[in-house]
Parts: structure tokens; sequence; C-alpha cells
């Protein structure tokens, strides 16, 4: 489907091996990759949640083994951390959009007229759905490839920056990303006693306000504001006000 207009088995598949580089054989199965709850109201199993249960599970195996075999310095702790940032919402529905998913989601008639399409949330599931698609179609090498293609730039800084998995660099790099642009911290002075501060930070983008943290020091402070914003424009799928990407 298509903006609300269904689109043929041939154009479909097409359209997703250009965007994935991937081919199911299953039509039915990647129909159902791609379908929201939404649109299926009545019977839930027609949908993408119970691919992106197994997808979800296919990646972290993926992840895992990548980060073993390429970082073998790594500590336990450390593959962990990475392993969240490689899986989470925002890197994955990133992947999504570089993709060209949006096009593609099948949504019933209100989540369409909601906005639901371009929602970072539901892309990022749609990407762990076609990995799981991939995985019973074409087996675990091609499901490998696949999400070693999807997480390309992610995979790359991971290896030549540690991947810096804090928050403020997520975001900077999620904006930086969808709209060319960097984001800004406000901290005004700290409350509390001067052996026990409490700083604020709020953190905007182009004027708006995308979230507020607080915390023992200017940088807790700014990395929780930074964790909002990511929270923030994961649910919305673009800045507030209406304005997305």
């Amino acid at each position: 489907m298509r903006n609300g207009r269904a689109v043929g088995p041939d154009s479909l598949a097409a359209s997703i091996r250009q965007r994935i580089g991937v081919e199911l054989k299953d039509e039915q199965l990647l129909r159902k990759a791609l379908c929201h709850r939404s649109a299926v109201p009545l019977d839930a199993g027609l949908s993408y949640e119970r691919l992106e249960f197994l997808g979800d599970a296919v990646l972290s195996l993926i992840l895992c083994e990548w980060l073993y075999v390429t970082l073998p310095s790594l500590s336990e702790g450390d593959m962990a951390k990475r392993r969240a940032y490689l899986a989470s919402k925002p890197v994955l529905a990133e992947a999504g959009r570089m993709a060209g998913l949006d096009e593609v989601i099948v949504l019933g008639p209100t989540a369409e007229v909601n906005g639901e399409r371009h929602r970072a949330s539901i892309r990022a599931d749609v990407v762990e759905a076609l990995i799981g698609a991939v995985y019973l179609d074409r087996g675990l090498r091609s499901a490998r490839s696949l999400v070693r293609r999807l997480l390309k730039s992610a995979f790359q800084r991971v290896s030549e920056d540690g991947c810096a998995t804090d928050s403020k660099t997520r975001l900077q790099e999620l904006t930086q990303a969808r709209w060319g642009m960097l984001p800004t911290y406000d901290v005004p002075a700290p409350e509390g006693e001067a052996h026990q501060p409490t700083f604020t930070a709020v953190v905007r983008l182009g004027g708006r306000v995308l979230g507020v943290g607080r915390g023992p020091s200017k940088k807790a402070a700014q990395q929780e504001a930074a964790r909002c914003a990511l929270d923030s424009l994961d649910e919305a799928g673009g800045l507030p006000n209406g304005q997305t990407d």
C-alpha cells in the first residue's frame, strides 16, 4: 500500500528489493512485515507484530556476533552498551527512513489520517519485522547482510569512535542526519546548596524545546535533557508543533 492505495505484488516486491536489497520469495510474508495493526484491527496475527518479535531476536544475535568478531577487545559490558545503541529505536528508525520504508508501510485509514506513517517508532518496528521476514524467507545469511547494509553507518561509528553511546551524541547524530541542524543547550545557574547543586538543562532545535533534564552536574543535566528529547522525537516521529521530516 502506498498512501492508502494498494500496490500490486510485482510492484511491492520490486519496491522492497530496491529499498533493502533483498527479494523475498513469500509475498504474503512480505506484506505481513509491512502491515501495521491498524490495518487489520480484527486479526493482529496479520500485522507485523509477531515478525517484529522474531526480528528483534535475530537482530540481537547478528549484533552480538558482529561485536564479538569485529571488536575482540571489548568487555561484555561494552558490547552490551553498543548492542543497545545499535538496536535502539532512533538508530533503527533512521535506517528505515534512509531506506524509504515510510512509503510502503500499510496503515488503517484513521492511522493514515493521523500521520502515523512517519512515526519513528513504527518505522523502527517495520525494520525489525523485515529482518524477521528475511530470516524466515532467506535464512540467517541474508538477514545478516540486510542488517549490515541497513546499519552500515551505525556500525562504522561503533568501529571508529567507540560509538559514544551517550544521549547527547545520539541526539546530535539524529538531528544532523534528519534536519541538518545541531541542538543547543541552555543551562542556567544551579539550584540548591553549593555542596549539592541541581542543574537544569533545556535542549532546543531551531528554537523549539525538545527536552528538559536535571542532574547534579551540567553534563548530567544535558544528558538527561537529550534522553528526553530522543524519547520525544521517537514518539512524535518529527519535530514538535507539527514539523516532521
